[in-house]
């Protein structure tokens, strides 16, 4: 592995990580935080995935789509 490879790879499970958070306790975001808004984590995961595919890392491109449908679902909450 290089090293795109493993930063890619590190980006993509922080903001994994992160949704999974956001899915479980999106209630105790505040709304208007950065952080608690889809549409930032869903930015991050559009960057990511356009690395993975540039360096043809086709895992990591499609664990991304995978968070990229996860944070989609997450538009639509409504608190």
């Amino acid at each position: 592995m290089d090293d795109r490879f493993v930063s890619i790879e590190q980006e993509l499970a922080h903001v994994k990580n992160a949704v999974d958070t956001l899915c479980e306790k999106r209630q105790e975001f505040p709304l208007g935080t950065v952080i608690g808004d889809p549409a930032y984590w869903r930015a991050r995961l559009q960057a990511i995935r356009s690395s993975a595919e540039r360096y043809n890392y086709l895992k990591l491109r499609d664990r991304a789509d995978e968070l990229l449908d996860k944070v989609s679902k997450l538009q639509y909450w409504v608190p």
